[in-house]
């Protein structure tokens, strides 16, 4: 290993970055970089004569980029990064051999993104998933070089087989992984899609959520009328218009254990005409 001080353009793509998705926080990193400098070096292997591909870093990297090419500050605070006279960014870096397993440096570069407190279920279970793939190794292997229990690994990875919709809100934090974790108890994704949806519009509790699962699992438990209310409110979702009204609670579905019901927040006579109409289209076959 050695310490070497280059500009951020001689470094190439990483040979595993886990976070491949925009980085909500980078925003944030650029403004420390630059009124307090950077302090954590980017981690390289070396990969020929002056050539070096990232390892740990990607975050820092990127952040250095958009100075680099949006912001162009004539100086950095101290650091391990500054700016050189002809404008371009100069990072200190630590080198690895070229010698170093891909699958060494590529489950170093997961452990320190896992690590970062910032990172959703879903991104933790899209890393676990690339490495599998990547580097052509079992679940029970990466659970014990990551030093983790299988059985974390085998829930996350699950996760990312739910429907699109689901996804989404847990990386928007609209939903908890457990109660994702309870979703996934149901197989098919029209069910999955119910729950979900439940879960979203009455705020309910993982308690109450495993006890509308345990309905949808048993469908001998299921009502005729509850059936019918499940139907109703797929085909209103298919409306932009109530689709946007249900996911703002203006138009509620409500199905709790005392019963079914529907209830609209209007601010107008003609506005309650105009959901109604809206809700005859959708239900008109």
């Amino acid at each position: 290993m050695k310490i070497v001080r280059i500009k951020l353009a001689e470094i190439k793509g990483s040979v595993y970055q886990p976070r491949s998705q925009a980085d909500l926080e980078l925003e944030n990193l650029v403004q420390s970089i630059l009124k307090n400098g950077l302090i954590a070096p980017i981690v390289l292997r070396e990969t020929g004569k002056d050539a070096y591909k990232k390892v740990c870093g990607s975050r820092r990297y990127d952040a250095l980029h958009i100075i680099e090419t949006n912001i162009h500050p004539r100086s950095l605070p101290p650091g391990v990064a500054s700016m050189g006279a002809d404008g371009k960014v100069v990072v200190e870096c630590v080198v690895l051999p070229a010698t170093i397993n891909k699958e060494d440096a590529s489950i170093d570069a997961l452990v320190e993104n896992i690590e970062r407190l910032d990172l959703t279920p879903l991104e933790r279970a899209r890393c676990y998933r690339d490495m599998i793939e990547n580097l052509k190794i079992s679940q029970r292997k990466l659970a014990e070089r990551l030093n983790i229990d299988h059985a974390v690994i085998t829930r996350l990875t699950a996760i990312l087989d739910l429907p699109k919709e689901i996804r989404d809100a847990i990386d928007n934090r609209q939903i908890s992984y457990k109660h994702a974790l309870i979703i996934l108890k149901l197989k098919d994704a029209k069910r999955q899609m119910q729950l979900f949806r439940r879960i979203v519009r009455d705020n309910l509790s993982l308690a109450d959520a495993e006890f509308w699962c345990a309905r949808l699992l048993n469908d001998d438990e299921i009502t005729p009328k509850e059936k019918q209310f499940d139907d109703l409110e797929e085909r209103l979702m298919k409306s932009d218009t109530l689709s946007t009204w249900i996911n703002d609670k203006r138009l509620r579905m409500v199905k709790s254990r005392q019963g079914e019901r529907i209830t609209l927040n209007v601010g107008s006579v003609e506005e309650f005409g105009n959901v109604i109409r809206e809700i005859s289209k959708s239900i008109t076959p």
